[in-house]
């Protein structure tokens, strides 16, 4: 049986201490992912990459934008390093390069019926009513 200090006894330092500011660059780096997938129509074309290359064309119809819209997506996740873009003849083929894009997209698209079911159980879980009031 343990003693009351040995209960209450400060932990063993890890032999292993974490770079504060690794740490902090890899959550800048995941919160600038999120960031670009927040948007509805990015994560779409994502997931829609993760199936295969595509041109713009081919992107206005699965996602259903326009193609001013879409391009506009796709530069945004070209500049984020998550598409890359090549040039096939005259048409432009968009590839999805991020391995940890495709993962968040691989979760969110794989537990779609899922998502849909928590959403319908709880509505107005994601009801922007309930943010907080901006300070001002």
């Amino acid at each position: 049986m343990l003693t009351t200090s040995q209960r209450f006894a400060t932990p063993a330092p890890r032999t292993r201490m974490i770079d504060a500011d690794a740490a902090q660059a890899v959550f800048q780096n995941a919160a600038e992912l999120f960031a670009a997938l927040a948007c509805p129509t990015r994560l779409h074309i994502v997931c829609e990459l993760r199936h295969g290359d595509q041109t713009v064309g081919g992107l206005v119809r699965s996602v259903k934008c326009s193609q001013s819209n879409v391009s506009g997506h796709l530069r945004l996740l070209r500049r984020m390093g998550i598409v890359r873009r090549e040039r096939n003849g005259n048409a432009v083929v968009y590839h999805l390069t991020s391995a940890v894009a495709d993962l968040v997209c691989d979760a969110v698209c794989s537990r779609r019926g899922e998502m849909q079911k928590e959403i319908v159980n709880f509505p107005g879980a994601f009801d922007s009513s309930d943010q907080p009031a901006a300070a001002g």
